[in-house]
């Protein structure tokens, strides 16, 4: 069982590690489909998304978590 401490950093270091990768894609891909756009505009959208995608893992992480928690008290 993980406690919310742990996926709290799970999560963090789950989704930042994306972000670069997130603004770089943001940023190059984009004009590729005629949307011109500037490095800050990227950054915000890339921080918007970045938001998003914590608070969206930590609650799965938790609700996995709380299933897993209620299967082993269970079996017991």
């Amino acid at each position: 069982m993980q406690n919310k401490k742990t996926s709290v950093v799970e999560v963090c270091v789950n989704v930042f590690s994306g972000t670069i990768l997130s603004y770089l894609l943001t940023l190059f891909a984009l004009p590729l489909w005629g949307i011109n756009i500037n490095p800050t505009r990227a950054l915000e959208i890339t921080i918007l998304y970045t938001l998003v995608a914590l608070i969206r893992s930590y609650i799965i992480r938790r609700l996995f978590n709380r299933r897993k928690t209620k299967c082993i008290k269970e079996k017991k």
